[in-house]
């Protein structure tokens, strides 16, 4: 396999080019992690699933760099009976492109998004 970004050669089990740090594919699933902590079932984190399936729209690399912030003020970050809200940040691993998610939205309470693997679609 070429890799889109350098051209150079990578060996088809590889996610990453070794040479840019371009993308090609999605990480797999890990098959299961050790408990971290009591109560912990091993199962992998949502905000680890996003950034191992995130797909960037404007490189089309693979992989991204998961971040929760709150924001305050006026304007889209103001909710009704809230200080403050939080978005989930998601910046490229190979361009730096930075996109935020509602993570209300995101969540299976909301009915949205429930399957993460339509990124990779994008």
């Amino acid at each position: 396999m070429q890799c889109p970004a350098c051209k150079n050669k990578i060996p088809e089990i590889q996610c990453r080019c070794s040479k840019c740090n371009y993308g090609v594919r999605p990480l797999p699933a890990p098959n299961k992690q050790t408990p971290q902590y009591i109560g912990d079932a091993g199962n992998e984190s949502f905000d680890h699933r996003l950034g191992r399936t995130y797909r960037c729209n404007s490189c089309r690399s693979h992989g991204g760099k998961i971040k929760r912030i709150s924001a305050s003020g006026a304007g889209p970050s103001r909710m009704p009976n809230s200080q403050y809200h939080t978005f989930i940040v998601v910046s490229c691993l190979y361009c730096g492109l930075i996109q935020q998610f509602d993570p209300w939205i995101l969540s299976e309470e909301s009915g949205g998004w429930k399957n993460l693997d339509f990124l990779s679609d994008l």
